[in-house]
């Protein structure tokens, strides 16, 4: 009755929450879709994002965006948007977001841990041992997967310091089999030696 007496999206908005809750998701799929991107409202677009992904398959990102466009400073919002993208393998809008999210929110430790999580799957490892290891995390918080993301960093970082040293040690040896003097690194001290 209220959206037929009125004009405002709220309460076809209203509605569809309603229908959504009493099963009827099919109608309030519709209801959402057809106010299109005229709400100013930051839950709409979350609700209807979640609503469409999780029915008709339909990607969420573009409402989820909104969502954080409309209201920044709701960490949640920021964080269902980091989780988003990186559940479907976006690992730059993640991290792109995220940083955006943690200059609000610095001292959030799940923004930390998916910023940490970003930057592994973008080969910064470096950046993601400095950012977990200034994470203050209890054990009940998240704890399985903070020691997870902290050992694939350490790893990940220690395996990139030896691809480093790795690749001078044989810019130092060149040319291969050629002669004249070169240079031969050993366990962190470099000798000349002959060919």
């Amino acid at each position: 009755w209220a959206s037929n007496q009125s004009d405002d999206w709220a309460w076809a908005y209203l509605r569809a929450l309603n229908l959504w809750a009493v099963g009827r998701r099919d109608e309030s799929a519709d209801l959402l879709t057809a106010l299109g991107d005229s709400p100013n409202f930051a839950p709409f677009y979350a609700a209807r994002g979640l609503l469409l992904s999780e029915l008709r398959g339909t990607d969420p990102t573009t409402d989820l965006r909104m969502a954080v466009a409309l209201e920044p400073e709701d960490r949640a919002l920021n964080v269902y948007l980091a989780r988003h993208l990186q559940d479907v393998g976006d690992w730059v809008g993640s991290e792109s977001s995220i940083a955006s999210a943690r200059a609000r929110f610095p001292d959030d430790f799940n923004l930390g841990l998916l910023a940490a999580k970003a930057l592994i799957h973008t080969d910064r490892s470096d950046e993601a041992v400095r950012i977990l290891e200034a994470t203050q995390v209890l054990p009940s918080e998240s704890g399985r997967e903070s020691h997870l993301l902290f050992a694939q960093a350490h790893t990940l970082a220690a395996l990139n310091q030896w691809t480093r040293a790795d690749t001078y040690a044989r810019s130092t040896t060149w040319p291969p089999g050629g002669s004249g003097p070169s240079l031969s690194v050993r366990a962190g001290h470099t000798s000349p030696r002959n060919a």
